[in-house]
């Protein structure tokens, strides 16, 4: 009877949160991820269209302007309601998934989806794969709340991150074509650690989203992966100075670029505080529009500028504006809180400077041309690593988005040499200083309390059977201690287990229902 109820408590609180509700949104996130790709990249071509001709209608221009003013506007008021809708979405869904901010997934999930084609619409330098992982975190939110209401059962809400976990991994790699890159997100990036039912998680929204892409993808008549497969010269030995010499320009670029950041985030937040939100917002606006105008490679999210570097030669005096002027703009948007990504556009940047690299090297090195392609991507391999500073994700990305098998050994030494840099001169990536940010809010937004709890691990409730490290614990408790009542070894908990607990937290009844969530009624 005793193994019977232990099976049945597997069961409940691993296989039905983790599979089933994992597999329901992967499927969900993927149909919303893909109509949002669809929408984005006409609405992309509308504006690259609009902006190539806007001198034919210059009459348009105060029109412009004022539907610039009004969207800004609207944009600032609904910010200040919903904050977590501006901004890149990656660091949003990361601090939801460690428990920092609590998110309302019906505002995120529309707002998000609304106002980052907003920003595609006005040709601003952001990206959709943050807009995606964060609508992913909403969808999982949204399937694992709407279960929860519908059986009306408080423990269930144990299962909440889990499943924001498995959305947030579905919506990478559906925005990125890269399955494997989604799975291991959750491992580096969104939860740092390894638990059994993060990886089931994970791998079961991921999965299915594949899946549901597979089908959707062609009758949207959209890509389903980001770059195409590119032939590259197998490195040996003898051509160790390219990964290295690449690695060593892209760390210290990005020390440069994530440097810049934080300029600029003092800059607008703290000097130019009192002037208006929405004014900044349309400035952004502005600038993107005369940009635009301008070259078309200065503005959106910089996928088709990577996908013709990769095959094309650039003039340098280009590029060298390419990273001037898209590294300020992009900081800008994102610093301002403009809704969209920074992946795809920083991927463009890094893409911009290796290409530097590689011409340099072609004309001044008298390396073959045959190595410019490889170049682009060991640049674009160090973006991941240096600027966003997701080492492991840059290695698997290489290899299953790019191809890069062959030379996996020097991808592996350029991702360690540009990653080792920015830790040594100690830049933090621009996700690691929104979600400090957000930590931040969240200790001043009201009176922080430190509780200490000893609760009783009860039959079938969520910890029973589970061990302690794979628990998402609420953020702010931490486990001081556990009083076993039965001689069982490990860090397992079982019924009847004490625990003591320590809270910090400023919503002592949050957080008691977060105890209540994984303990048991107590």
């Amino acid at each position: 009877m005793k193994r019977m109820n232990k099976v049945n408590s597997k069961f409940i609180n691993l296989f039905f949160p983790t599979v089933v509700l994992g597999a329901i949104t992967g499927i969900i996130t993927s149909l919303i991820v893909n109509i949002y790709k669809f929408l984005a990249k006409h609405i992309i071509h509308f504006t690259e269209y609009t902006y190539e001709h806007f001198f034919e209608k210059m009459w348009m221009f105060p029109i412009v302007l004022v539907l610039f003013l009004l969207t800004a506007w609207i944009m600032s008021k609904v910010y200040k309601k919903y904050p977590n809708i501006k901004g890149g979405g990656i660091p949003t869904a990361i601090a939801s998934l460690r428990g920092i901010i609590n998110l309302k997934w019906i505002e995120n999930l529309f707002g998000v989806f609304t106002f980052s084609l907003t920003s595609f619409l006005f040709g601003v330098p952001l990206g959709n794969e943050g807009p995606s992982v964060q609508m992913g975190c909403a969808v999982g939110a949204g399937v694992s709340r709407l279960w929860q209401n519908k059986k009306k059962e408080k423990n269930r809400k144990a299962w909440e991150r889990y499943s924001m976990t498995g959305g947030a991994c579905a919506g990478f790699s559906v925005a990125t074509g890269a399955p494997i890159s989604g799975f291991v997100f959750a491992i580096e990036e969104a939860h740092r650690r390894i638990s059994p039912m993060i990886l089931i998680s994970a791998a079961t929204s991921v999965i299915f989203a594949g899946l549901t892409t597979e089908i959707v993808a062609p009758l949207l008549n959209i890509s389903a992966s980001l770059f195409p497969l590119i032939k590259m010269p197998k490195l040996t030995i003898r051509d160790v100075f390219i990964p290295a010499f690449v690695a060593m320009v892209l760390g210290l670029f990005a020390v440069l670029f994530l440097k810049l950041y934080s300029l600029l985030d003092k800059i607008y937040n703290i000097k130019f505080k009192r002037i208006p939100h929405y004014f900044k917002i349309f400035i952004v606006f502005f600038v993107s529009l005369v940009c635009g105008i301008i070259s078309l490679d200065f503005i959106s999210t910089g996928h088709e500028l990577s996908l013709h570097m990769l095959e094309n030669s650039i003039p340098l005096i280009s590029l060298i504006a390419i990273v001037i002027i898209r590294s300020i703009l992009t900081l800008s948007a994102n610093t301002n809180g403009i809704t969209g990504g920074v992946f795809l556009p920083l991927l463009a940047i890094g893409a911009a400077v290796s290409a530097i690299v590689a011409n340099i090297s072609i004309d001044f090195l008298n390396l073959d041309n045959s190595y410019y392609g490889l170049i682009i991507v060991l640049g674009l391999v160090c973006c991941i690593s240096a600027m966003m500073k997701m080492p492991l994700t840059a290695v698997v990305f290489a290899v299953e988005a790019l191809g890069c098998f062959e030379n996996i050994v020097y991808i592996i030494l350029a991702v360690i040499i540009s990653y080792s840099i920015t830790e040594i001169l100690a830049v933090k990536s621009i996700n690691d200083v929104v979600v400090e940010k957000r930590e931040e809010q969240v200790r001043e937004s009201g009176i922080m309390k430190t509780l200490y709890k000893k609760v009783t691990v009860r039959t079938n409730s969520f910890a029973d059977g589970r061990d302690i490290s794979d628990i998402l614990w609420p953020h702010g408790m931490l486990v001081l201690s556990v009083d076993k009542e039965e001689a069982h070894g490990g860090s397992e908990l079982n019924k009847g287990d004490v625990v003591e607990l320590r809270c910090i937290t400023n919503d002592e009844i949050s957080m008691n229902d977060e105890i209540e969530a994984i303990f048991g009624e107590q």
